[in-house]
């Protein structure tokens, strides 16, 4: 038995007690923020649409395209004519024929749709920046919960360990106790039994701890690696006033940003539709070369260059109705992103009163569970001394210590 106790121990400190770096919050965010791939995937996101919000993206720049091509053909040939020409008779004649042309197309009016798509894109952009910020966001607060997990099971297992050193020492003094005589086996195996659930209780906590470390290495963006100690400091500081906290989410809450960039991004959607209510305007305009030569005709070489333009203009009639259902659900879709954004603004409002009035109450408690540490620590030590002078009985002496781990283990 005690060889198993000290393998239970030299375990427990193995996991988190070799030289291995200790880590704040602040690092596990860090890394996070720089290794996430989550984080990385949503950064991408941003970058693709800030690529799309381009004029020329949105159709505001002409369209300029090359066109070439070489035909040729070899043939035996005979043409009679009418009118007593001599006929054509060539075998193995040869024709060929190059063409080039290069041809420009620029939109002069289509009711400001080309406008109103940028504008689309730009805010896509703005939503693009505001959905990453909410993935970020959500990232940052999965690291603090993960962080704070392993810290609670970390420091438990510290309390772990002493409640085991604990029943240690109370199982040898009655193995003692029996070898001299002085008490029977009941004491002694009462005291075994509380030793078994406390290794049991340790080996499970340094399972659920290295769990917990994979956990956060994982989303730090560290595959694995769970060589780390966590920094046992918590700080607990004064919030702001509520009023200054809801200003400030009120102009960076990605929540809100994020719906305030769908609601610009539907109002945009409307003004596109009504493009189509105007008529379109274009210009081409184009340059282009040829040459033919042919052994089996009057002509035997036809070359051509010469520059070309044309100004175009077609207005859409009817559509099958297709564009008024564009547009009412547009206007569904714009209702509906206000509707949404309302909504936001309300659980906002509801998450600052709860999270404000949570951490008050937490902070309260937390310094009334540390109050009842030290009542619990100076009841144990009294406990102790009794127990050693044979004063109080095992089961009383476990009933205390007992009550002490457990409010370690809730102070945590």
């Amino acid at each position: 038995m005690k060889t198993l106790i000290t393998s239970i121990i030299f375990l427990s400190v193995s996991l988190f007690g070799f030289a291995q770096e200790t880590l704040n919050l602040n690092t596990a965010i860090g890394r996070a923020l720089e290794s996430n791939l989550g984080i990385q995937v949503a950064q991408n996101a941003t970058i693709v649409a800030q690529n799309n919000a381009s004029p020329g993206n949105a159709g505001m720049l002409p369209t300029v395209t090359a066109n070439g091509s070489v035909n040729g053909s070899v043939t035996n040939t005979y043409i009679e004519f009418v009118g007593g020409n001599p006929p054509i008779d060539q075998n193995g004649a040869q024709s060929a024929t190059l063409s080039a042309n290069v041809q420009a197309q620029y939109v002069l009016f289509n009711g400001f749709l080309a406008t109103n798509t940028l504008s689309k894109l730009h805010d896509q952009t703005d939503l693009a920046k505001a959905q990453s910020q909410v993935q970020t966001e959500s990232i940052v607060m999965q690291v603090v919960q993960a962080y704070y997990q392993a810290l609670t099971v970390q420091n438990n297992i510290k309390a772990a360990e002493n409640a085991l050193a604990i029943s240690k020492e109370r199982y040898d003094r009655a193995a003692l106790r029996v070898e001299f005589g002085s008490s029977n086996k009941i004491a002694m195996l009462n005291a075994e039994v509380d030793m078994q659930n406390d290794s049991i209780t340790l080996v499970t906590l340094n399972q659920q701890l290295s769990n917990a470390k994979a956990n956060l290495a994982y989303l730090m963006g560290q595959e694995g690696d769970v060589a780390f100690n966590l920094d046992e400091a918590v700080n607990l500081t004064n919030l702001v006033s509520k009023s200054e906290i809801e200003s400030k989410a009120e102009s960076t809450n990605a929540s809100l940003l994020q719906a305030r960039a769908q609601a610009n991004v539907a109002a945009n959607d409307i003004e596109i539709s009504k493009a189509y209510l105007f008529p379109r305007i274009s210009v081409n305009a184009g340059y282009s070369a040829s040459s033919n030569q042919n052994d089996a005709s009057f002509i035997t070489t036809n070359r051509s260059s010469g520059l070309n333009g044309n100004l175009s203009l077609s207005y859409n009639i009817f559509d099958g109705g297709k564009n008024k259902i564009r547009q009412e659900n547009a206007q569904i879709a714009l209702d509906n992103a206000m509707l949404q954004q309302d909504d936001v603004q309300r659980q906002l409002s509801t998450q600052i009163d709860n999270a404000y009035t949570n951490y008050e109450n937490g902070r309260a408690i937390y310094q009334l569970r540390k109050a009842s540490v030290k009542v619990n620590e100076a009841n144990f030590e009294r406990s102790q001394e009794a127990f050693r002078a044979g004063q109080i009985t095992g089961t009383e002496f476990r009933e205390a210590q007992l009550n002490l781990l457990n409010a370690q283990v809730q102070e945590n």
